[in-house]
């Protein structure tokens, strides 16, 4: 358990530097707002292009494909937990670990940030379909 645990930490961190340092990029793409007139939205809309292309989709995915590597494995842990305290009741804390614990909690950290960006992509789509409209 301990090298998966060292295995799931060491990839949040570095799904976690990428989220920091790329934030601002997306929080940036994101805070655009369309002109009403198709030709001011031309540049808007290759910064909005962009992030999605280089920052956005590429951290989504890390974040995703770390989850789904490891999910299988906290599930297991979460449900064997589950069941041993409806078995042993409260006598079940006697066989807590802090490592089966860390390693689920670490799933949940890159889970969050997968969704997060997951979100942040459907809003930037969102936009960039406003920025594509044509002028009427």
């Amino acid at each position: 358990m301990g090298d998966l645990l060292s295995a799931a930490s060491l990839l949040l961190a570095v799904v976690g530097i990428l989220y920091g340092l790329w934030y601002g990029e997306i929080e940036f793409a994101l805070g655009i707002k369309p002109s009403q007139h198709s030709q001011d939205n031309m540049a808007k809309l290759g910064t909005v292009s962009s992030t999605l292309a280089k920052r956005a989709v590429p951290l989504a995915i890390a974040a995703s494909l770390v989850s789904m590597i490891f999910l299988p494995d906290a599930i297991r842990l979460i449900l064997l937990s589950s069941n041993n305290y409806l078995t042993k009741g409260p006598s079940a804390f006697k066989d807590y670990g802090a490592v089966e614990t860390a390693f689920c909690v670490v799933i949940i950290f890159t889970s969050s940030i997968s969704m997060d960006v997951i979100w942040k992509i459907i809003k930037l789509k969102s936009l960039k379909k406003k920025l594509s409209r044509k002028d009427k």
